[in-house]
């Protein structure tokens, strides 16, 4: 799935094959054994989606396939390039999960949010999983700006964990989350992580400031 912002930035040969006067596009791959069979189910998913999108394309010519799913593989590449004065792409909240029946009603509350923040954004990702890559456009030297991804960071993690979903789906704590872990996990599992860090590296050598914050080791 990429968003319009997305979309806007992508390759002329996808841009010229799909409308993307549209809110977004989404990727839809059949495979199967008989072509009768996939044709079937892209048939299904016509008649499910009839009247509920702009416009629906199909392809099935290897080189087309590989064209498209190389411009959704490229988003990132694309969206990083993205300024809009001295804001840009900021990637915090940017791989949360949830279940695939909830990221309808999940996207929605994340839309709002960012509205309700007068903030630019980009969305992108696996729609099957229920992973959504966003990045909302900061300015890293403005202070209230920073402050504002922090609140905003908390309250979308939040709904992530009231929906049973996690905040890191594909690309892992790193540093940028490493402070909202026992958030995510609780206080008894980090408990865990902390008596693995400590019997493991007590001298906190071992990729500082991932996973356990250094005052958490205290």
């Amino acid at each position: 799935m990429l968003d319009h912002t997305v979309v806007s930035q992508g390759e002329k040969n996808v841009r010229g094959k799909f409308a993307v006067n549209t809110g977004c596009l989404l990727f839809v791959e059949f495979a199967g054994d008989r072509i009768g069979d996939i044709e079937r189910k892209l048939g299904h998913l016509k008649e499910k989606l009839s009247g509920k999108c702009d416009t629906m394309e199909s392809v099935g010519d290897e080189q087309s396939m590989t064209r498209i799913w190389e411009a959704r593989k490229g988003a990132l590449n694309r969206v990083m390039k993205l300024t809009y004065g001295s804001r840009k792409p900021i990637g915090l909240i940017e791989d949360t999960a949830v279940k695939p029946t909830l990221l309808h009603t999940y996207t929605q509350y994340l839309l709002k949010s960012y509205s309700d923040s007068k903030l630019d954004y980009v969305v992108y990702g696996h729609v099957g999983d229920g992973n959504l890559h966003t990045r909302p456009l900061i300015d890293m030297n403005s202070k209230s700006e920073v402050e504002l991804i922090e609140r905003l960071a908390q309250q979308v993690f939040s709904r992530v964990i009231k929906c049973g979903g996690t905040i890191t789906g594909e690309h892992g704590d790193g540093l940028a989350r490493v402070k909202y872990i026992p958030f995510m996990y609780g206080n008894e599992i980090f408990s865990v992580f902390l008596q693995i860090k400590k019997l493991f590296d007590p001298k906190y050598l071992l990729n500082p400031g991932k996973k356990i914050l250094p005052s958490s080791m205290r």
